[in-house]
This record gives C-alpha cells, sequence and structure tokens, in this order.
C-alpha cells in the first residue's frame, strides 16, 4: 500500500524544479534527477538528489531526505554517512536537507552536529545540513511561496485557521489547467492530510467530478488504515 514517504517522493520527482526553488531559495534554470545508490559495504540509497543548475550557472546537487517520527538509524549518522558518500561519489558541490514530517519529528534536530575530542576539546568533525520541521511551518507560509504543487503538503503544516486556509488552497489546485496534474495534487493533498478533519474538510469542498476523479472512498480507507497504524507509531523514511 502507497505510504506517506511514496506520496513525497514522488510529489518530488514530478515537481523537483519548484521543490528545488523553495529549498535552495535561488532563481533555477533547471534540474535533473538521479537515482543514487552510493557505494557501502551494505546497500545505501539516499532519497533523492537533483542536479540543479542555477541562473548563473552554477550548478549544485540537492541532496533530499523525507524523515518521519522515527529511524532505524539516528538522522545525523545516516547524514554524515550519505554526505561523505556523495562527495566522495560525485566530487561535487552539494546542499543536503532533511524535511521532517510528523508532530514532533526531529525536534531536537537543528542540522548542525560536531565530534570533539574528549581530552583537548577541539572539534574533530562537524557536519551540517538543512532542516524544515514542516509540522511547525504555518500553512500561511507554504502559501507565500507561490508554488502550487507544494500546496499539496499543507495537511502536514500547522493550520491555524483551516477554514479560511483550506479554501485557498484548493482553489490553487483547481486552477492547474492540466487534468492528470490536478488529480494528481488533490489526491496527495487528502492523502498526506494529518488530521482526519482536515481531510474530510477538504473533501467536503470537491465537487462530484473531482470526487470521482480521485476516488475518495479509496483514499479514505487507506487513510483510515494510515491514521491508526502509521501516524499512530510513526513512519521511517529512508
Amino acid at each position: 500500500m502507497t505510504t506517506t514517504d511514496d506520496f513525497l517522493k514522488s510529489l518530488f520527482d514530478d515537481f523537483t524544479l519548484e521543490f528545488a526553488t523553495w529549498l535552495l531559495d535561488s532563481p533555477i534554470q533547471s534540474v535533473a534527477q538521479l537515482n543514487v545508490e552510493l557505494p557501502a559495504q551494505s546497500k545505501t540509497f539516499v532519497d533523492r538528489v537533483g542536479v540543479v543548475t542555477l541562473t548563473n550557472q552554477l550548478e549544485v546537487h540537492l541532496h533530499l531526505e523525507f524523515q518521519g517520527r522515527r529511524s532505524p538509524v539516528p538522522v545525523p549518522d545516516r547524514m554524515l554517512e550519505y554526505q561523505t558518500r556523495l562527495k566522495q561519489t560525485y566530487q561535487h558541490p552539494f546542499c543536503s536537507v532533511v524535511i521532517y514530517v510528523g508532530r514532533w519529528a526531529g525536534n531536537k534536530d537543528k542540522g548542525h552536529h560536531q565530534h570533539r575530542c574528549p581530552i583537548t576539546g577541539e572539534v574533530m568533525l562537524e557536519w551540517r545540513y538543512r532542516v524544515i520541521h514542516l509540522w511547525q511551518m504555518p500553512a500561511e507560509q507554504l502559501l507565500a511561496l507561490d508554488q502550487i504543487p507544494l500546496l499539496a503538503l499543507v495537511g502536514l503544516t500547522r493550520i491555524d485557521q483551516p477554514a479560511e486556509i483550506l479554501p485557498r488552497v484548493v482553489a490553487k489546485i483547481r486552477s492547474v489547467a492540466d487534468v492528470t496534474k490536478r488529480k494528481q495534487l488533490l489526491t496527495i493533498l487528502i492523502s498526506l492530510a494529518e488530521e482526519e478533519k482536515i481531510a474530510t474538510m477538504i473533501e467536503e469542498m470537491l465537487d462530484a467530478e473531482e470526487d470521482l476523479l480521485i476516488d475518495t472512498p479509496f483514499l479514505r480507507k487507506m487513510r483510515e488504515i494510515g491514521w491508526r497504524e502509521g501516524w499512530a507509531a510513526g513512519w521511517a523514511a529512508g
């Protein structure tokens, strides 16, 4: 069954430019994706890597990890391995971002970590990555980005005024001319809603054609299983 992680990766795959514009906060000329398996004794896959060319022709690798409430290996340790292997494999400038999904996910991770020598106190190792706690982000901030595909993430943000925010989100997604993309975004919007009341409010805004288009009975059943098993226990991305 499709998981939250799958929806997030699918959204990035189809709207990589919008993600890169947001995460790098720079004008972008083009983005190409890499399917990255890093050399290691055991197979190590990063979530997503895109080759981003800025309008000034600077080229960087954008490394993105989606992370839920739990991880078999601590995220800082994983990021250290990923970043080290990205550098060794590609010898290319990169920017790493971890997007935490689910309330309290990664609440102690600031994206800055060190190992010090216990005798001298000197920093022996230091690594950084950008951290976005999506569950802390106000929904208004996501709207302000003016990137319609990213609005499919709104159910994972902090929505203080759902009666005011959700109609704006649905209206913007409805403005997408491509029917397939509009269907995809509405499906992901509902499926990623962490709170049942938010998903229900969104469904109530859909007309009969849209309701049929995104097959809400199937999504409703899927979400009920997710809320009962997934969100309650947390999910591990990566």
